[in-house]
């Protein structure tokens, strides 16, 4: 017999996170996970949220996602040495450096991005606890971080809507703010 052309999917909604963006330990029905391991049996992406609801609508989905990854900062190396998940969208891939070059611009990007941030602002690298001043200057320095991001996305992605999402996994209602600091500073009727 013969294949029938598949028609092309016009759809694509693009996904920028963290590990919990990556599926991390989302099909771990044994609890076998423990923080700071990895087993790659645990972790499906097809099984992310991003996944399932790209498939609803009949859209491709593209998750640039790493565990540990932030918008400026996380908890789990030196400031210096870490990509962050803007550096991160600039590139081809985690390991090729060379520039990104847009194919195809998505109609809604979902932004997972915030948790190793919030950890980094509210207890350092290393668990040591910066003062309350500190956090509050980490804080304004992440939603001002995150806003540039979206205004970046905005310039690569013209007429595209942009979902800013929190995490389940770290204190909500003291996270939650932040987001919604991202979300007015923003502004605009895409985000």
């Amino acid at each position: 017999g013969t294949f029938k052309e598949v028609d092309k999917v016009d759809r694509l909604i693009e996904v920028y996170g963290d590990s919990i963006t990556c599926g991390y330990g989302n099909i771990d029905n044994d609890r076998t996970l423990h923080f700071g391991g990895f087993y790659t049996n645990t972790e499906d992406g097809t099984q992310t949220y991003w996944f399932k609801a790209a498939q609803k609508l009949n859209a491709d989905c593209s998750v640039i996602a790493h565990s540990g990854f932030a918008v400026r900062y996380n908890p789990y190396g030196a400031e210096s040495t870490q990509t962050s998940i803007p550096q991160l969208s600039r590139r081809k891939s985690y390991y090729d450096t060379s520039a990104y070059v847009v194919e195809k611009i998505p109609q809604a990007v979902v932004l997972n991005c915030g948790t190793n941030d919030y950890i980094y602002c509210t207890q350092g690298i290393g668990g040591q606890t910066p003062s309350p001043q500190e956090q509050a200057n980490r804080k304004e320095a992440f939603v001002a971080a995150y806003v540039d991001f979206i205004n970046e996305l905005r310039g690569k992605y013209p007429g595209t809507h942009f979902f800013v999402t929190t995490s389940m996994m770290i204190e909500i209602e003291n996270f939650k703010p932040l987001v919604e600091e991202v979300i007015r500073r923003a502004g605009g009727s895409d985000v």
